[in-house]
């Protein structure tokens, strides 16, 4: 099968090598997003996500739909012989990794595609809708901080008993070295007692008022300690996942009806989230809906061919629209894209806050001479709205953005130093 897919592709993509191609999805950010295909009655006004679950399952079952691991949900224990390195820098990191702490189902046909996405605890909403809207199966890296375990497991514990969805979820857990060291990491059984009704959003708002408090505290004393590894995190839920194909994305990001079915397909042979290209297009046109981050940084998402997409019409399938490379004029272009666990690694060294997290990964793409095929049919829409001015920086995010120069020129350095140069995929 896997043979039989690479020489059609080649086929279809004259001189396309088999392992170096990447389906790239049109990440459009759109103004006002909820909805839900099912029969019940629905306030659309709770656009919070995770807020329709309370209509669909206002009871949790009696039985968790997650297969546990480390002794959860009674309580959670591990030992040191359970944690593991980071997928670049392994035991040097100053970070260590707990897989499937929640142990997803496994599908017979690997030849599907993983949702590896990455979180903090006040994103655990979201997790309810990317299970709702994809259509495989969904690997989640959660960072843990000091002080979070107790918020992410309780709101993990009320989505296992409410959401059956959850059960195509593995979660697996990025500590920091020195909190495991001096912490001793143990919850027990009086922790896990889920709540009486599935109203998720009553817990995420408590769990988002901890982490205000938190935040206003960590500013005020300009601690740069904790910062958020989102590529440690990216590159844990890449490497965990068990299909051939990965889509490593934001969770914020909710994909298009029938992706990863129509994917597949294409591989073997009420302002409400946009679930075709035809809604979605009709939304463009109204300027309801622009691609991601156009009103913030117009070159960040505009991809190439952009107005062939809007005009072409796939009909009911995902197809091949175009073959493009990341060079100029498209080199801060940062897509989210379809590919395996060979591509290059997210670089881990590099923070969230301090910007630029993608940037070097897509270089190295470039200085690799990757094709980049454009798909029609497929796109992802940014939960909640469309940003339309850049926002002033947060004084806290400065130290980081110069911790992550720092980082970025030395990675910067020993990455050119590897490759052919190509003035084509120029990045300052």
């Amino acid at each position: 099968m896997i043979v039989l897919r690479q020489a059609r592709f080649q086929l279809l993509l004259t001189g396309l090598v088999a392992l170096t191609f990447f389906f790239f999805l049109n990440t459009i950010q759109h103004i006002n997003l909820f909805s839900y295909n099912g029969d019940f009655m629905y306030d659309y006004s709770d656009k919070n996500p995770g807020a329709y679950v309370k209509y669909v399952h206002p009871v949790p079952s009696n039985v968790s739909y997650c297969r546990f691991n480390y002794r959860l949900p009674k309580e959670f224990t591990f030992s040191t012989e359970d944690l593991r390195g980071t997928p670049e820098y392994g035991l040097d990191s100053p970070f260590v990794v707990l897989y499937n702490v929640v142990q997803g189902t496994t599908l017979d046909d690997r030849a599907s595609v993983t949702y590896a996405t990455q979180l903090s605890k006040n994103f655990f909403p979201f997790l309810t809708e990317i299970v709702r809207y994809w259509d495989g199966p969904v690997s989640v890296a959660a960072y843990v901080s000091d002080g979070d375990l107790d918020d992410i497991i309780r709101q993990l514990l009320e989505f296992c008993h409410c959401v059956p969805e959850m059960s195509k979820v593995s979660l697996h857990f990025v500590l920091k070295k020195d909190y495991v060291n001096r912490s001793n990491i143990y919850v027990g059984a009086e922790t896990f007692v889920p709540s009486l009704n599935c109203d998720i959003q009553k817990l995420a708002n408590a769990v988002i008022q901890s982490t205000i408090r938190e935040s206003s505290f960590r500013v005020q004393n300009n601690s740069s300690i904790d910062w958020y590894p989102i590529n440690v995190c990216r590159n844990v839920a890449r490497e965990a996942a068990y299909t051939d194909y990965v889509m490593v994305c934001d969770v914020e990001l909710m994909p298009s009806q029938g992706l990863v079915t129509r994917f597949i397909h294409m591989v073997e042979d009420t302002e409400q989230v946009p679930r075709s290209k035809p809604e979605l297009v009709s939304l463009i046109d109204q300027e309801k809906a622009v691609y991601f981050h156009r009103k913030v940084c117009m070159h960040c998402q505009k991809f190439p061919g952009l107005e062939k997409w809007k005009n072409s019409d796939p009909g009911d399938t995902i197809k091949p629209l175009l073959v493009t490379k990341r060079e100029m004029p498209y080199n801060r272009w940062e897509p989210i894209f379809i590919g395996t666990k060979k591509e290059p690694l997210y670089n881990e060294k590099l923070s969230w806050e301090g910007y630029q997290d993608k940037m070097l990964q897509m270089l190295e793409i470039c200085l690799m001479k990757y094709n980049l095929v454009v798909l029609d049919g497929a796109f992802l829409v940014h939960w909640p709205g469309m940003k339309k001015s850049k926002s002033k920086e947060n004084d806290s995010r400065k130290i980081f953005k110069q911790m992550n120069q720092r980082q970025y020129n030395l990675l910067l350095k020993n990455l050119t130093s590897k490759y052919l140069p190509n003035p084509q995929c120029k990045i300052k």
